[in-house]
C-alpha cells in the first residue's frame, strides 16, 4: 500500500499540471472550510456527501445512465439529511476505523513484500509529460492498484489488529451517541483535515516536491500535526458553531399567569 503510494509520487512529475493543480486547490479551499466551519454547515455537507455516494453509486448500477446517477445522487442527499444523525455516527465511526487500520498496516509496513509494479507505468519516465487523459488514465490505474493492495494488505493484519479497529470504531459510535455534537466537531474536523492534507501533497507534487518520502520518514511528526489540527479544528467549532436552543412552546397554563390587557392586578395591599 506504501509502496503505491510512493510509486505514484515518483510518477507523479510526468502528470498534466491541470490533474494536480486544480484538485489541489479545490481540496484545500474546501478541506479549510469543512475544517473550521463544518460544524455549521453540516446538513449542507452531509447532503454533498450523500450526494456523491449516491452518484458514485448510480454510476456503478447504471452503467452512465445520466438521469439514473442525478436520481440517486438526489435520493442519497435526500436521505442523508433526514438521517442526519445516522450519517454523521457512521461517518464517525468509519473515519476512527481507517485511520486505525492506516496506523496499524504503517506498524506492520516492514513485514510485507514490495507491492507489484502495474505495466500501464511501470516504464513512464521522469521526462515525459502525460496529456490530461492520459494522467487521468493512469491516476485511475493507481487507484485500483491501491484497492487490491489494501486487501492484500489487511488479510496479512493480526487478529488483535481487527479487534482495535472494531474498539476504535465502536468508541466513536458510544461518543456519538452520548455526545452526538462532540462527535460531529471530531467528524468534520478530521474529515477536513484529511482534506487538506490531500490538497497540499497535491500541490507539492506539482511542485516537484516529495511530500509522501518525507511524510513515511517523519511519520510520528506528522501523525502529532494531524491529531493537533484535529483537535484544534474541533475546538473552534464547538467555539464558533453554535447550535441556537430550541424555545419551549407555550402553554396556556403560563398564558393565564399573565395579566389580561386592560385589566388590573388585584393585591392584597388593596383590600
Amino acid at each position: 500500500m506504501f509502496n503505491i503510494c510512493l510509486n505514484f509520487e515518483h510518477q507523479a512529475g510526468s502528470f498534466s499540471s491541470i490533474v494536480l493543480i486544480i484538485p489541489g486547490l479545490i481540496a484545500v479551499i474546501a478541506g479549510l472550510f469543512v475544517w473550521i466551519g463544518g460544524l455549521g454547515f453540516r446538513r449542507t455537507l452531509i447532503a454533498i456527501v450523500g450526494a456523491v455516494a449516491g452518484a458514485v453509486l448510480g454510476l456503478f448500477i447504471s452503467g452512465r445512465n445520466p438521469l439514473l446517477i442525478i436520481t440517486s445522487a438526489f435520493i442519497a442527499a435526500f436521505a442523508a439529511v433526514v438521517l442526519e444523525k445516522i450519517i454523521i455516527t457512521v461517518i464517525t465511526a468509519l473515519l476512527a476505523a481507517i485511520l486505525a487500520f492506516t496506523v496499524l498496516t504503517a506498524l506492520n509496513v516492514e513485514s510485507y513484500p514490495n507491492a507489484p509494479q502495474n505495466p500501464q507505468y511501470q516504464n513512464t519516465g521522469d521526462n515525459v509529460t502525460l496529456s490530461t487523459k492520459q494522467s487521468i488514465e493512469m491516476i485511475n490505474a493507481f487507484a485500483m492498484d491501491f484497492t487490491n493492495q489494501v486487501k492484500n494488505d489487511s488479510r496479512k493484519l493480526p487478529p488483535y489488529a481487527w479487534i482495535i479497529i472494531a474498539a476504535s470504531a465502536l468508541m466513536f459510535v458510544f461518543v456519538a451517541f452520548y455526545f452526538w455534537r462532540l462527535a460531529s466537531a471530531l467528524c468534520c474536523a478530521t474529515l477536513g483535515t484529511i482534506i487538506i492534507f490531500a490538497g497540499m501533497i497535491s500541490l507539492l507534487l506539482y511542485k516537484g516536491a516529495a511530500p509522501i518520502t518525507h511524510i513515511f520518514n517523519n511519520n510520528a511528526f506528522y501523525g502529532i500535526v494531524f491529531a493537533a489540527m484535529t483537535a484544534f479544528g474541533a475546538i473552534i467549532q464547538l467555539a464558533l458553531c453554535k447550535i441556537p436552543e430550541k424555545q419551549a412552546p407555550k402553554t396556556s397554563h403560563s398564558k393565564d399567569k399573565k395579566s389580561e390587557p386592560g385589566k388590573k392586578t388585584v393585591s392584597w395591599r388593596t383590600h
